[in-house]
């Protein structure tokens, strides 16, 4: 099944640390938080255990070769300035919704 990933930049702008600790979007049949590890010295993809912790007043970046959302079992056929829903939750903020445009360019070269 297609998949796809989402980069972006998060924002705490709370008081107090949060975490991100799931992710949904109604064109995959699973969205995960992934990021990349270095295994044997090649660079591999692997959920994220506990969510990601964004400290209070600072900026996370989801990124190519880093942190990121991926998409699994793509359900629709995603062009460039599609809009794709995305839900973040997070463990003090709750759910806080999006709207992701696609940028197929920048896929090219991905290596999932």
């Amino acid at each position: 099944a297609p998949t796809g990933a989402m980069f972006m930049a998060i924002t705490n702008t709370a008081e107090t640390a949060d975490r991100l600790i799931g992710a949904a979007s109604p064109v995959a049949q699973m969205v995960e938080l992934h990021t990349h590890i270095e295994a044997d010295g090649i660079m591999r993809m692997r959920p994220i255990e506990g969510g990601i912790e964004v400290q209070a007043g600072q900026t996370h970046m989801l990124q190519r070769g880093g942190d990121h959302v991926m998409l699994m079992g793509v359900t629709e056929t995603l062009e460039n300035g599609d809009v794709v829903p995305l839900v973040l939750t997070f463990e003090q903020a709750g759910e806080v919704e999006l709207e992701v445009v696609v940028d197929n360019d920048r896929e090219q070269g991905h290596g999932n």
